[in-house]
């Protein structure tokens, strides 16, 4: 997944919020406190993008605080320094497509993320996982993910983990509406959520998940140069006009003059914040162009 859906993954799996709660906003998240309060649901069903509005939580037990593991707030914090800087290019280059949302996780065009377009996402990744899962990893891909499975699998976790959390600590974080199950800890404080903290911190320590190689790039032709430079075994790639054409998925017809005019300046720009030393060379023979050089 891209970046931004990797946050948002990260986030719903370390907090249990359903996907309308994962709307939130700057404002409702205190860093230094490292709580989250859950206090609306962003409303999308049969709606443009320009008419989503927010509304209150499924049920009253759904507005709650919740203390967030050192992995999602470090999510957030990536995410929200992701849109400063789409929020600029979107300045510097106006497009009736881009939009303004006051939510955390949002599209590639700045809209807020929703249900749909994270199912989309998780389909993608599962046709991936089914093509390749077990040549990788060993193991046949028979899951169907949809957003609802990260807080079932932050529940499951919560519950089966090393670190013991009662009962009562999970559906109050999570914040269950159901009476029997809610009645007797409504009132729940958040401090009673620190077992439930201290077991989601160390399953983060488990999944080893690095942020060092997340980064955001304005165009995917830098994104995919990125790709090839971290897959790469040596400090220097060579590749035909063609094969450049194809590792950066452009059709046939794209000529290296549009290449050169519209496409590597703006990898140049992009990985040389990345990558200090990098360098994207044209290589010519009697005027035309044969391939191009990348080093880092």
């Amino acid at each position: 997944m891209e970046d931004r859906n990797n946050f948002i993954g990260i986030v719903l799996l370390f907090t249990g919020l359903r996907i309308g709660e994962a709307s939130f906003t700057s404002d409702d998240v205190n860093f230094e406190t490292q709580i989250l309060d859950v206090n609306k649901s962003l409303q999308t069903h049969d709606l443009k993008v320009d008419d989503f509005y927010f509304d209150s939580t499924k049920t009253a037990n759904s507005e709650r605080k919740i203390l967030l593991p050192k992995i999602a707030c470090e999510a957030i914090k990536r995410a929200i320094k992701r849109n400063n800087e789409f929020d600029l290019y979107a300045k510097e280059n106006p497009s009736p497509n881009f939009r303004y949302s006051p939510c955390i996780f949002r599209t590639e065009y700045g809209s807020s993320i929703r249900s749909s377009s994270f199912r989309e996402v998780l389909k993608r990744v599962e046709e991936k996982l089914l093509e390749c899962c077990e040549e990788q990893f060993g193991f046949k891909w028979t899951k169907h993910v949809t957003p609802h499975s990260f807080r079932h699998m932050h529940i499951t976790y919560l519950q089966r983990g090393d670190v013991p959390v009662p009962l009562k600590e999970i559906m109050a974080r999570v914040g269950h509406s159901r009476a029997e199950i809610t009645l007797g800890y409504t009132h729940q404080t958040i401090v009673s959520q620190e077992q439930s903290l201290k077991a989601l911190d160390e399953f983060a320590q488990k999944c080893n998940i690095d942020f060092s190689t997340h980064q955001f790039f304005t165009s995917k032709h830098s994104k995919m140069a990125s790709e090839m430079i971290e897959t790469s075994k040596a400090e220097k790639i060579v590749l035909t006009v063609q094969e450049f054409r194809e590792k950066l998925h452009l059709s046939n017809s794209y000529q290296p003059r549009h290449i050169s005019a519209n496409i590597l300046p703006k990898i140049k720009k992009e990985l040389t914040k990345v990558y200090p030393n990098f360098k994207l060379l044209t290589i010519k023979k009697h005027g035309k162009i044969l391939a191009y050089e990348m080093s880092w």
